[in-house]
């Protein structure tokens, strides 16, 4: 079930603030305007799930962790604001999770998930579940393997077993409405190279996986005309490409 509302009091730059959703969202806007406020929200919420279905009181909120590091906790309250509550509510059409707590000293004051239900009614909350940071991988060599990541359907928080995942699933087929306009089947790999090759035209990408090293090895390769370059490394071709990449 996905959220279509959320409401967020004093948390950050927002005193208070409703923001509606849909399938696809863009957030655009000036620096300092709110937009990482605003998903820090939502991983905030994430990163404690498990309270919502285990709440007994004298819980506290859990603000630095796994999905979002906050900092120290008098940062996070709204300036000049007299309450100490931070309140994030989430909404569809028929639930809603309502999460407060104290930044004095964090303690969760109220978590309410109405009507009752499991984890997997909000889409915030499944598993597969996949937030990639805007500190994502820097050009190497080679990547890491992560088995239990790409097996979840999942590249990491910083993109960093996109290279796993596609030497994997490379060959796999993608749905028709994420196929490439120029694609000649609907195999992953070909409709990334595609897409990335509307950054950066007529561009290849590769991944092989080293069993014995425990490592994948990605490149990139062109097309001129009728010329294929030599695989580069992702040290030699521009940075931005593998910056890109994961999304």
């Amino acid at each position: 079930m996905k959220i279509e509302r959320v409401e967020i009091k004093n948390f950050k730059s927002f005193k208070k603030a409703e923001i509606k959703l849909n399938t696809f969202n863009l957030i655009t806007g000036v620096n300092s305007s709110g937009k990482s406020s605003f998903i820090q929200s939502l991983l905030l919420a994430k990163q404690n799930e498990e309270k919502f279905y285990s709440f007994r009181g004298g819980k506290m909120a859990n603000i630095n962790d796994k999905y979002v590091r906050l900092g120290n906790k008098k940062d996070i309250l709204f300036r000049d604001v007299l309450k100490e509550d931070v309140e994030i509510k989430l909404f569809s059409k028929s639930i809603y999770h309502n999460f407060i707590f104290n930044t004095e000293n964090l303690r969760i004051e109220q978590i309410e998930l109405l009507p009752e239900g499991d984890e997997n009614n909000f889409n915030l909350f499944f598993d597969d579940f996949q937030y990639i940071s805007t500190d994502r991988i820097e050009p190497k060599i080679s990547y890491n393997l992560s088995d239990e990541d790409i097996e979840r359907n999942l590249i990491g928080f910083r993109g960093e077993y996109t290279a796993h995942y596609l030497a994997k699933n490379g060959e796999k087929n993608i749905e028709n409405d994420l196929r490439h306009k120029g694609s000649k089947t609907a195999q992953l790999l070909e409709n990334v190279s595609l897409w990335l090759g509307e950054i950066s035209n007529k561009i290849e990408v590769k991944a092989k996986i080293y069993d014995g090293l425990q490592q994948v090895n990605l490149t990139y390769n062109y097309t001129y005309e009728d010329r294929i370059t030599k695989d580069y490394t992702p040290l030699n071709v521009g940075f931005g490409i593998t910056y890109v990449l994961p999304i």
